[in-house]
């Protein structure tokens, strides 16, 4: 079982992530690679990996398709804003 702590610094990190998020194609680069080291940070950690809903990889593999459509974009980011907020709480979703 994944560790309130690590799930709170899953969420912080998330949190930050979504304060990056590009605008247009210029950042998706430089996002991608800090969204790519979230990923394999995740998946280092086995009970944390298994604690994270399908949703925050797929906001993690995303941002290109974000861009390209604001009600993908929003759907989405409403989903990851309530789980990041379950996540700081230091609970499961």
């Amino acid at each position: 079982m994944a560790r309130a702590t690590d799930l709170q610094l899953l969420g912080n990190r998330l949190e930050a992530l979504i304060a990056s998020e590009p605008t247009d194609n210029s950042g998706l680069s430089q996002w991608y690679l800090e969204a790519h080291q979230l990923r394999e940070e995740i998946i280092a950690k086995p009970d944390l990996s298994n604690a994270v809903p399908h949703a925050v990889w797929h906001y993690l593999s995303d941002a290109d398709i974000r861009l390209k459509d604001v009600r993908y974009a929003l759907l989405q980011r409403k989903e990851i804003d309530e789980i990041v907020a379950i996540l700081k709480r230091g609970q499961r979703p």
